[in-house]
């Protein structure tokens, strides 16, 4: 397998404290490494994923650049594809965005067939985003949760 990341011995500090942050993290907060060295983004956003899915191939990510803060950067919408990461509701997506620079993976993993970036809703500067038409997820500084939706009943007489 072909490594994904090229660095130096500084590099391989800062990917250490990532690793690190990626392992400390368990408590839903944003996990965040430098995106600098020459990485794109889009490379972090990838590096960071498999850190948090160990035996993950890049084969097996699929990245879409999607709107996900104000920041108005490279956000993307990772899904992960194979016996592992799908089941019958979907496959495992993760959002990792670029926030004035820096790539975060913000805590999310739902499993989903579809998911859409709400652009009319959102909190804390992040979109709304919503899972196979069904459910809305809200962001609340540090990580998605399901949001609850009015919903009209008509009954019976």
């Amino acid at each position: 397998m072909k490594p994904m990341l090229h660095f130096g011995l500084g590099g391989a500090a800062i990917l250490g404290l990532s690793f690190m942050a990626a392992n400390l993290a368990t408590d839903g907060s944003l996990l965040a490494a430098v995106g600098s060295f020459g990485n794109s983004v889009r490379e972090t956003c990838t590096g960071l994923v498999t850190a948090e899915h160990p035996g993950i191939t890049s084969e097996q990510l699929s990245l879409e650049g999607v709107a996900i803060n104000d920041t108005k950067g490279d956000d993307y919408l990772v899904r992960l594809s194979g016996d592992a990461y799908c089941g019958s509701a979907g496959c495992i997506h993760e959002l990792c965005v670029n926030a004035n620079g820096e790539a975060m993976l913000v805590p999310f993993g739902y499993a989903a067939k579809n998911i859409g970036i709400l652009s009319t809703t959102g909190s804390n500067n992040y979109r709304d985003v919503e899972l196979n038409g069904e459910m809305t997820l809200s962001f609340d500084g540090n990580r998605y949760n399901p949001i609850e939706r009015a919903v009209e009943t008509d009954y019976l007489e």
